[in-house]
C-alpha cells in the first residue's frame, strides 16, 4: 500500500519541488546574482588593474567553490530530513491505526498540522503569504516544504513528531476524547531511613525518673512523748540549773 492509501497525512512530509522552496543558501549557476558577478568579473578582467583583476577571480573561485560545498550539504540535510519525516509518518501510521484508517480523521490531522506549521513559521519572522515566487496563495504543500526547509537549516520549529502528536490531540480533544496520562517510567527510590548514632537528643526526650538514691525517704514518725510525773519534771530542773553552774550531778 502506499502512504496515501494508509491515510498518512501528506502535509507532513512533502518533497517535491513547487514554487514555494525557498532559496538555497547560495547562487547556483545560471541564476541573476550568478549571471550579475560573472559580468562584475568580465569587466575587471578586461578593462581594471592587473592585480585588482587577478584578487577578483580569486575570490570568485573560492565563493563558488564554497557556494558548490554549501548547496551539496543542503541538500544532503534536505534529504536526511525527508527520510526522516516520512519514517515518524511510518511510526506514527503504525501506532494509530484507526486514524489512518478514518478519512475525517486523517482530513483533520492534516488541517491541524497545517496550522501547525503555520504558527512555526510565523514564529520564527516568516510570512506563509509571502513564501511562493509567483506571488500565489501557499498551498499545505507549499507550507510543508517551507517548513522542512527551516528544520534542515537549524530553525526553531517543532519536529514532525511533536506536530503529529499534537494533531492528533487536538482532533481527539474536539471528539471529546481525553487524552490518558502517561506513566512516569523513572524508577522511585525507597523512603530514606536515617540513623542517628549519637543518642544524646533521644536521651534528653525521655522523661526522668528519679533514682532510688536520689529519693528522698519519708522520715520516721516522731516518736509519741511519754507522760511525766513531777518527780521527772523537779529532776530535770536541778539537772538544768547544775550544769549552769558547772556542776554534774550523778544519776
Amino acid at each position: 500500500m502506499s502512504k496515501h492509501e494508509h491515510g498518512l497525512p501528506p502535509a507532513a512530509n512533502t518533497t517535491q519541488q513547487n514554487p514555494a522552496q525557498p532559496a538555497s543558501p547560495e547562487p547556483v549557476p545560471g541564476d541573476p546574482q550568478h549571471q550579475g558577478e560573472t559580468k562584475t568579473l568580465s569587466e575587471v578582467l578586461q578593462y581594471g588593474d592587473p592585480e585588482e583583476a587577478e584578487a577578483a577571480l580569486q575570490n570568485t573561485i573560492e565563493r563558488r567553490a564554497d557556494a558548490i560545498v554549501q548547496r551539496k550539504l543542503y541538500e544532503e540535510r534536505i534529504k536526511d530530513e525527508g527520510a526522516r519525516a516520512a519514517k515518524v509518518l511510518g511510526d506514527f501510521t503504525a501506532a494509530n491505526p484507526d486514524l489512518a484508517a478514518d478519512p475525517q480523521a486523517n482530513a483533520a490531522i492534516q488541517s491541524n498540522l497545517f496550522e501547525l506549521q503555520v504558527e512555526d513559521l510565523k514564529a520564527i519572522g516568516i510570512d506563509p503569504a509571502r513564501i511562493r515566487a509567483d506571488g500565489q496563495p501557499p498551498t499545505p504543500g507549499d507550507i510543508a516544504l517551507a517548513h522542512q526547509h527551516f528544520r534542515a537549516t537549524g530553525m526553531k520549529v517543532r519536529s514532525p513528531e511533536q506536530m503529529l502528536e499534537t494533531a492528533k490531540d487536538k482532533f481527539l480533544s474536539w471528539k471529546g476524547v481525553k487524552k490518558e496520562p502517561v506513566a512516569d517510567p523513572t524508577p522511585r527510590a525507597a523512603p530514606r531511613i536515617d540513623v542517628t548514632v549519637d543518642r544524646t537528643a533521644r536521651r534528653q526526650a525521655i522523661p526522668q525518673q528519679p533514682s532510688r538514691a536520689n529519693t528522698p525517704r519519708p522520715s520516721a514518725p516522731a516518736a509519741a512523748q511519754q507522760p511525766r510525773d513531777r518527780s521527772s519534771i523537779v529532776a530535770d530542773m536541778k539537772a538544768a540549773r547544775a550544769r549552769t553552774r558547772g556542776v554534774v550531778l550523778g544519776t
